[in-house]
């Protein structure tokens, strides 16, 4: 009986920070959500009275996706410049996984004289972000 006294005791500790954990989480969590909410009734109003309540439905916030904009020294739709940008990520992501796919293929099959070395400069290149990577040493 002093064993299921214990067991429930400490089950009853667990449940007990489990939920301390998700009230503190959930605290953590609101001001982001009342960033997104305030985000969406933002970009889908005409404007906000007292700075959080939206005053009319709207969505002149996206007139950009059915009329022209200015664009250097013309006006252009914006589904020409999301065409060509899709049509560059998707030709450069499919390039990349090719490459990669192959190279990682005969690094797992293929022992060489650096191999080691090879693969641990990999990884230090991966944990390093492209932006950090792409600024010049002087």
């Amino acid at each position: 009986e002093k064993n299921d006294r214990a067991l429930k005791d400490r089950s009853m500790k667990k449940i007990f920070d489990k939920w301390i954990i998700y009230i503190i989480l959930s605290l953590i969590a609101i001001p982001f959500l009342i960033m997104y909410i305030a985000f969406f009734a933002q970009a889908f109003s005409k404007g906000m009275s007292l700075g959080i309540i939206p005053q009319k439905l709207s969505f002149s916030n996206f007139s950009f996706l059915w009329s022209t904009i200015p664009w250097g020294l013309e006006k252009t739709r914006i589904w020409s410049i999301f065409l060509n940008t899709f049509l560059f990520a998707s030709i450069s992501g499919l390039a990349v996984t090719v490459v990669c796919t192959l190279t990682g293929y005969a690094l797992s099959r293929i022992e060489f004289r650096g191999k080691a070395f090879f693969l641990s400069m990999q990884l230090i290149l991966h944990a390093i972000s492209a932006q950090i990577k792409s600024v010049g040493i002087t």
